[in-house]
Order: C-alpha cells, then structure tokens, then sequence
C-alpha cells in the first residue's frame, strides 16, 4: 500500500510547512507550494507520461458535492492538464469503503466525465502510458 506512511515521526519531520515558515512570505497571494512527496501517493510517471489523482471525500448516498473550479488547486490542475503529457482525475470516495463514487478525466484542457470503473481506468492510462493497444 503506497500510502501507508511507516514512520509518522519521519513523515512529520520531513514535511515543509512553506507559508509558516516563510518561504512564501513575497509572494502576496494565497499560492503556495508543495513537496513532492506530498504527491506520492496519487501521482505516477510512466515512459514521460503522468498520472495527477486528486481525491474529495463523498459517501456516495448524499447529494455529490460540487468541485470548486476556482480554487488554487483546481486552477492549477486545470492548468496542468493542458500540458500534453498530464492526466488529471479528479474523484470522489470513502476511505472507509475504499470506494471512488465519481471521477471525471481533465486532459487536454478538457473535462471528461468517465462512466465506469475507476480502477478499470486506472488499468486502461497504465496501458496507454506503456505504450500499449488497449
């Protein structure tokens, strides 16, 4: 299990806390950084090509909530999915039942609702990155 963290001490003392610290501090907006192993658990390379997973909590049984599309993350997101290497899914799920009710696909600019399984998906990018015929 990939994000499993091991040793939490560890995890503590290697995270960055950017804006607190401040690294960030001439910026003058609310854009911050991130490390990549804050990505690990939900970003892949695959011969040049790249996997993005961002994850909201939904039960799946209450009304889906909305993405906010003007969020920092989802403008970069959205931004990141025009580069042409870049697949960004964007989901929703219960870490309780370790289920995704909802993802949608953005890549070439461009929002794609997906009908099916999330990891029949995951299988078919892992293919197509590899440079396989689905």
């Amino acid at each position: 299990m990939t994000h499993y963290i091991r040793d939490m001490e560890a995890h503590l003392r290697n995270t960055w806390q950017w804006d607190a610290w401040g690294f960030t501090d001439g910026w003058g907006s609310k854009c911050t950084m991130s490390d990549m192993d804050g990505f690990v658990p939900f970003f892949a390379e695959r011969k040049s090509s790249f996997l993005v997973v961002e994850m909201k909590h939904w039960d799946g049984i209450t009304q889906r909530p909305e993405i906010n599309l003007n969020s920092g993350q989802m403008i970069a997101l959205r931004q990141l999915s025009k580069q042409p290497n870049f697949t960004i899914i964007i989901g929703m799920g219960d870490t309780s039942t370790q289920t995704v009710h909802y993802f949608e696909v953005w890549a070439s600019g461009q929002r794609y609702n997906i009908e099916g399984d999330f990891k029949d998906y995951l299988t078919h990018w892992f293919k197509f990155a590899s440079g396989e015929k689905s």
